[in-house]
């Protein structure tokens, strides 16, 4: 997550956001946990592990093991009123099971909804902290440079344009 270079890319990170800012989960989202880290770390943990003689192995690159509900809760935190659709509830795990697939064009799938959703993720980010020396920002500090970047290029539109994001 987090800005980017280019706003207009067809990263997943923005058609995921744009999709819960947007709308396409208006009716609600299932309790499926994810990993979230800002880009820009994702960056200096490459610089710091290729600069690096000791770096050895894999890191696990990840600032927050989120559901979707808590990332809904801090956008609306950050950016609510009746700007944008957010999804208004938890959905059940069976009916994301039966919808699932067809919403999000087939990209998240039966078996990863039943062996995933109402099960938190578990990351361990300590060794990318402890070698590489990352330090994670917060996902809200995330999102807030996120959300207007794509509000000012018009990826995402609000419903009303009072107010100022940034």
């Amino acid at each position: 997550m987090g800005p980017g270079i280019n706003p207009h890319a067809t990263s997943e990170s923005f058609t995921f956001v744009k999709d819960v800012v947007g709308g396409k989960f208006a009716s609600g989202v299932p309790n499926f946990c994810m990993a979230f880290v800002d880009v820009r770390e994702v960056a200096e943990a490459h610089v710091r592990a290729a600069f690096r003689p000791a770096a050895k192995g894999r890191y696990l690159v990840s600032a927050i093991n989120a559901s979707m509900p808590h990332l809904v809760a801090l956008l609306k935190e950050q950016f609510g009123g009746h700007r944008f659709p957010f999804p208004k509830r938890v959905i059940p795990k069976a009916l994301a099971w039966l919808i699932g697939p067809i919403v999000d064009g087939g990209a998240l799938t039966r078996k990863a909804i039943a062996r995933n959703v109402n099960h938190p993720l578990v990351l361990d980010n300590a060794k990318s902290v402890r070698e590489l020396g990352l330090t994670y920002r917060p996902l809200a500090d995330t999102m807030r440079d996120m959300i207007p970047q794509l509000l000012n290029t018009g990826v995402i539109v609000a419903n009303s344009q009072k107010g100022d994001l940034q």
